[in-house]
This record gives C-alpha cells, structure tokens and sequence, in this order.
C-alpha cells in the first residue's frame, strides 16, 4: 500500500458492493481492471464479512498489441500513386531538361 488516504477511499468504494460482487471480483483477479489496493481492500471487507476467500483466478494482465509489420501497414491508393508518380515527374522532367541544355 501506498498513501493511506488513497486506500481509505477505495475501500469506501469497494466497501458500497455486495458480497456477491466482491467475490466475483476477487475470483476474476482482473488485475487490468483493479489495482493491487482494491485486491488488498476487498480481501479485508471480505474478511471483516467473515467470508472464506475462494482461490482466485491466474491474474489477468495487460498484453499490448503486438506491433504491426509493415505488410499489415494499408496505405491510400492516391498516396501510393503520389509517391510513385511524382518522383518519376520529377526525374523525367530533370532529365528533359538536361536533354534541351545538353543539344
């Protein structure tokens, strides 16, 4: 536990649910969804409610999106062709002009 304060007020918070509740949400062990202060407050109320503490579920964490391969990456078909397009203008053109100096 961190700041008292802190705790204090997520019990409170915790303390509003039904037995029922608490125990699905200790069971579920969502730990994604509430932080190891809350574990800590609804194991007390549970406790203070004289209720046996089931086993509880392998914690769920947060798993990021692996990233994207550049194959996944969709790029517009009108920024496709503007990047295919307008560098071979441009080498065209540099080389016409290159043409008209040179003659």
């Amino acid at each position: 536990m961190t700041d008292p304060k802190l705790f204090t007020d997520i019990k409170k918070g915790v303390q509003k649910k039904s037995t029922d509740e608490l125990l699905v949400i200790w069971k579920e062990n969502k730990r994604t969804r509430w932080s190891d202060n809350a574990f800590e407050a609804i194991r007390q109320i549970l406790k203070e409610r004289s209720v046996e503490l089931p086993e509880q579920d392998l914690p769920t964490k947060f798993v990021p999106d692996p990233p994207k391969k550049i194959k996944d990456l969709k790029m517009p078909l009108w920024l496709t062709a503007v990047c295919i397009i307008v560098p071979a203008l441009i080498i065209f053109f540099l080389g016409m002009m290159l043409l008209l100096k040179v003659l």
